[in-house]
């Protein structure tokens, strides 16, 4: 018997997390240095533009782990196959 199959993803999965989150402070927000010296219409467009990267970063999160699901699953399959030929082999 083909022992089970284990998340060797898990921790690709906390990478990515991890670098979703690299330069946000415990508020989510990003921490840019000098964002108080900038003229406000810059400010808020920085405010605006660090807003779409951390929109972007989940996006990338939510893609990874939909990913390395499906490629478990990918995995567990072929161990099932590979457990299935055995069984008709010996029978």
């Amino acid at each position: 018997m083909i022992a089970p199959h284990i998340d060797i993803n898990q921790s690709w999965r906390n990478e990515a997390e991890q670098e979703a989150n690299n330069s946000v402070d415990r508020n989510g927000f990003y921490l840019v240095p000098g964002t108080s010296a900038v003229p406000s219409s810059e400010g808020e467009r920085i405010k605006l533009l660090e807003a779409k990267v951390r929109q972007l970063n989940q996006e990338i999160y939510n893609l990874t782990s939909q990913l390395v699901q499906k490629d478990v699953l990918l995995q567990n399959f072929r161990v099932r196959e590979q457990e299935l030929k055995i069984a008709m082999f010996r029978a």
